[in-house]
């Protein structure tokens, strides 16, 4: 019998990691909502990578507080080490960098690099905390299928909030498709890696590199983007769900008590 599924949680844990994660998603999705009416004039007056920069880094801040305010630091992932082995469940998901999503002239310059560089870390960091982190503690211990399953759901979910911007809907719909299909790569690096350092780095690289080519986040999202997205997230959700599978049964294998092949010492023997 597996053990991961059958695992149970101490009376409370798991209840209160649940409703640290819905308040901490709910603070994320109250702010995004609150800046959009002065995201055009904050994007106006620095630029577009400044200005997401400043939103970013304020929605990452708020994350962070609250969690360390309501005792949920501890939860978020963050403990032991980076793994860089684990990584290399990401690389199906690494060769989609190189196809941009749209014809926009790549992003170049070093300062715009390390800029755009500084806004996609703290953003990839702000997704990873709260569905690899926070919520992967909380269902964790239910089964690793389980919540691959409802943190994929709840990365992909946290793309809708894009439908409050300017966006065409139709775009961010498919947006959040990928998303879904890519949160099953991101659980492959999580298993692996036991903590959220893999998976912020691969998730990182990902769209580093796609939106650099693509020339930025506006110029990525454009319509006539959508089938591609779409048929790219039940690609990589499929061969997610693959990578998981090994992850799994790898960790589990790890984790197996060792034997001693020797045979037990027995009584005479006729």
């Amino acid at each position: 019998m597996n053990s991961s599924d059958t695992q149970t949680t101490t009376p409370g844990r798991f209840s209160s990691g649940l409703k640290a994660s819905v308040i901490l998603f709910a603070a994320l999705a109250v702010w995004e909502v609150i800046h959009k009416p002065m995201s055009g004039a904050v994007m106006d007056s620095m630029g577009e990578a400044s200005g997401f920069l400043f939103i970013k880094t304020v929605g990452l801040l708020l994350v962070l507080g609250i969690a360390r305010g309501i005792g949920h630091w501890n939860d978020l992932g963050f403990r032991g080490p980076f793994r860089p082995a684990s990584l290399l469940y990401s690389l199906p998901l690494m060769l989609l960098a190189a196809a941009p999503l749209s014809s926009g002239a790549p992003l170049s310059g070093f300062g715009t690099l390390v800029l755009w560089a500084l806004l996609i870390a703290i953003g990839v960091t702000i997704e990873e905390v709260l569905c690899r982190g926070s919520l992967w503690n909380a269902f964790e211990e239910k089964g690793i299928w389980r919540t691959t399953v409802i943190t994929s759901a709840a990365f992909g979910s946290i793309h809708l909030l894009g439908l409050t911007g300017s966006i065409p809907a139709s775009v961010i719909l498919s947006q959040a498709v990928f998303a879904c299909g890519a949160g099953f790569i991101f659980a492959a690096v999580r298993i692996a890696s036991g903590n959220v350092w893999a998976p912020i780095a691969a998730h990182f690289a990902f769209n580093y590199a796609a939106l650099v080519a693509a020339g930025g986040i506006t110029s990525a999202f454009q319509p006539g983007t959508e089938m591609m997205m779409v048929s790219g997230g039940v690609v990589v959700g499929l061969v997610g769900i693959g990578l998981v599978a090994v992850a799994k049964r790898r960790r589990e294998k790890a984790m197996m008590p060792h034997t001693s092949m020797a045979a037990p010492a027995t009584g005479a023997v006729s």
